[in-house]
């Protein structure tokens, strides 16, 4: 992945209507656009708009919001029968009123979500910190009653903008970098999602929503190896499960049905590591892959990537791909080897692992992702240990050199 980002502001009162579309699933076609030919164009009207879709319960127009490839899941979705009746995602919503967008600079994006993607497919990408103040019918880790906050990332496709994310804003980290609106209900967001990083969910009046706490089957099969950690962190508690949209045919033989499952997180990682990293990859490799498939799924459980479909993470390469009953025992090794170890930015903050195929050489240093081909390269021609490739990605990134924060280092933390 690489960058080319930017954010804003929104502000819309919307109206209810009622009209559903029959939805069509869309092809992967990706047309990249030259910007002369998007200057007239602005993205937030696209937001603007798409909040006002779910308002009026235009599904067809709201999914013609998002870009091709995430049409499919999303359509899937939203002809779900079970996702309506329990009132999942959007389906909670009764109205809702964008209250602000701001437009981040590329350093500033890059802190919070994993730029590279975008622009390596769609050739740039502008990111908004959109507040919406939303009338739900019930609430949850994905949507409240009051002011929520998102990260929404916009790219050109077939000559106009489209969506590309709207994931659950870490509106604690923006705030204590005074990137955010300065608000005092951004403030009070902040602490409930600071809460959320212990595992509790809690709406404005500190009750508890949802809670996902302990991950039993993972802390006592991982090894505690403690290896490279400089402190155990009690203010992030790893995950009992990840909400994961099924997708993937074999999934749905294995679940009986497709769409959202709470999946046990070791269960989910032991089924993920086999079908993201490369099958020949060094001991050291797969540790390096077993901490980043580890560290995507945490941060998106506590800052979920798809709110507005009510679960956390895809099985497809959306997100990482997730397929039951496919773990390796060399990869359940990595993971056992690398238990309890935890990555953060150098404020004590977590950040998307992000990563990518990248090339068998020792290019990279410092890009903000780990390289699946450089880092089995270091390992064998370096002698490089798991910890020691993360370093040498993560290290002096823009994941940790934001404002105030030049220079620093990722660190690991014990859990």
């Amino acid at each position: 992945m690489k960058k080319v980002v930017t954010i804003a502001l929104l502000g819309t009162i919307l109206s209810i209507s009622s009209t559903t579309t029959e939805l069509a699933h869309a092809s992967d076609t990706t047309s990249h656009v030259a910007p002369a030919t998007l200057a007239a164009q602005n993205p937030e009207d696209v937001l603007k708009n798409r909040i006002k879709f779910v308002n009026d319960k235009n599904w067809g127009a709201f999914l013609d919001t998002s870009v091709d490839a995430d049409k499919p899941i999303l359509n899937q979705f939203l002809q779900s029968d079970i996702s309506r009746k329990n009132k999942d995602g959007v389906f909670a919503i009764q109205n809702a009123k964008v209250v602000g967008v701001k437009e981040l600079s590329l350093d500033e994006s890059s802190n919070y979500a994993a730029l590279s993607k975008y622009i390596e497919k769609y050739g740039q990408a502008k990111v908004y910190y959109v507040a919406v103040d939303y009338k739900v019918d019930k609430e949850s880790k994905y949507f409240l009653n009051g002011i929520n906050y998102f990260l929404a990332i916009t790219v050109p496709e077939n000559g106009t903008w489209k969506v590309a994310e709207f994931s659950s804003a870490p509106v604690d980290t923006i705030t204590s970098r005074k990137q955010g609106f300065g608000t005092t209900d951004e403030n009070q967001m902040s602490q409930m999602v600071s809460n959320r990083h212990k595992g509790l969910f809690l709406n404005r009046s500190g009750k508890v929503v949802e809670r996902n706490v302990g991950a039993n089957e993972s802390t006592t099969q991982e090894l505690q190896s403690n290896v490279g950690a400089t402190a155990i962190n009690n203010s992030h508690t790893v995950p009992s499960y990840i909400r994961v949209w099924t997708y993937n045919g074999q999934n749905i033989w294995y679940y009986g049905t497709g769409g959202e499952h709470d999946v046990s997180f070791y269960y989910y990682l032991k089924n993920v590591l086999p079908n993201e990293w490369p099958k020949d990859s060094t001991t050291e490799g797969w540790k390096t892959g077993a901490e980043c498939a580890k560290m995507y799924g945490w941060y998106y459980v506590y800052n979920p990537k798809h709110p507005e479909s009510g679960y956390d993470v895809d099985d497809t390469t959306n997100d990482q791909v997730f397929v039951a009953g496919t773990e390796l025992d060399v990869s359940t090794g990595a993971i056992n080897a690398v238990g309890g170890q935890g990555m953060q930015r150098a404020d004590g903050t977590l950040f998307v692992a992000f990563y990518l195929a990248g090339s068998y050489n020792s290019t990279g240093a410092a890009q903000g992702w780990v390289s699946q081909n450089g880092s089995n390269y270091l390992a064998t021609n370096q002698g490089k240990s798991w910890t020691g490739i993360l370093h040498y990605y993560y290290d002096q990134s823009n994941y940790n050199s934001p404002q105030g924060l030049n220079n620093q280092n990722m660190t690991m933390f014990t859990y």
